[in-house]
């Protein structure tokens, strides 16, 4: 598994100004600021690769919350 600083790095240039990238625990929370233009399949399918699990939930926007996949 990669890095969390380097993953989330790659978040933050993946999500550009579509969205905001933040370090939860050992995960991550993405909040989807536009979600026209968020790249969606993109981010999901880099979290899926570094085996994160992923879950979307609606706040004041669309949030996508990820932690580690448990062994």
């Amino acid at each position: 598994m990669v890095e969390l600083s380097s993953c989330e790095m790659e978040l933050k240039a993946l999500v550009a100004d579509t969205g905001t990238v933040h370090s939860v625990v050992a995960g991550f929370e993405v909040r989807v600021v536009n979600g026209k233009r968020f790249p969606w399949g993109v981010v999901f399918d880099y979290l899926a690769s570094q085996h994160y699990e992923v879950w979307v939930t609606k706040e004041d926007v669309l949030v996508i919350k990820s932690k580690p996949l448990a062994v």
